[in-house]
């Protein structure tokens, strides 16, 4: 079954794993526990839940985001943001 289409608009990133730990995203995958059928789906899942976590913790500190509309957002409060320039 496929994903649900974002309600957001979304960034794509590139990352490496080791074969082992490819491996173990692929198993989760298709236990489909974690996120959907797909490596891919098991590292999203895994990692938002891990960033929810880590704010609930008070580690992160939650940011507000203003909607603009056609799945278009933004940063709302002033707190000190990664610099993304490349």
């Amino acid at each position: 079954m496929a994903r649900p289409k974002n309600s957001v608009e979304t960034e794509s990133m590139t990352i490496a794993f080791t074969p082992q730990l490819k491996h173990y995203l692929e198993v989760l995958a298709m236990e489909g526990f974690y996120g959907g059928g797909t490596p891919q789906d098991v590292v999203r899942y895994l990692v938002n839940n891990a960033v929810q976590q880590l704010v609930k913790d008070k580690l992160l500190q939650p940011v507000q985001w203003r909607s603009l509309g056609e799945g278009k957002v933004e940063i709302v409060d002033s707190s000190p943001q990664p610099d993304t320039a490349e």
